[in-house]
């Protein structure tokens, strides 16, 4: 893995830990809460930061890793493209198999919210990855 590719990473990590604390911790709470098990969340004060992070870095890294692949997305607007596509693919696949699966999804309009909330961080942090990529 190249420099280029892991700061790439870590600018998606941020992004999608800073857009994911605003749309689910935040502007969606409360809504989320309505389609989601709450039984199985934990509340704000006892979540794990570090792993959090981690996670975050992880998706930061497969994003760029995805990314990285086609010149097509290595400007803002291919990369937004590039981070929407796959994160519609994969909060559809997510989601519908929580749904099938467990009682964590309570709705398929919980599904709707979440994978529109998911692609909406996928495409600013693929607009962030694309632009890195991008740069000369």
């Amino acid at each position: 893995m190249n420099t280029k590719l892991l700061v790439g990473a870590l600018i998606g990590a941020i992004v999608f830990f800073f857009s994911g604390w605003l749309v689910y911790g935040i502007l969606l709470a409360d809504t989320m809460a309505s389609f989601t098990n709450t039984a199985c969340s934990r509340p704000m004060e006892e979540m794990n930061m570090g792993l959090m992070v981690a996670g975050n870095l992880g998706f930061g890294l497969l994003y760029a890793y995805i990314l990285s692949s086609s010149p097509k997305f290595a400007s803002l607007s291919g990369g937004a493209v590039g981070g929407a596509i796959v994160g519609l693919l994969m909060s559809f696949s997510y989601d519908t198999m929580i749904y099938a699966q467990s009682t964590m999804m309570t709705s398929y309009t919980g599904i709707i919210y979440d994978m529109v909330s998911w692609t909406v961080l996928s495409v600013l942090a693929g607009a962030a990855i694309g632009w890195w990529l991008g740069r000369k």
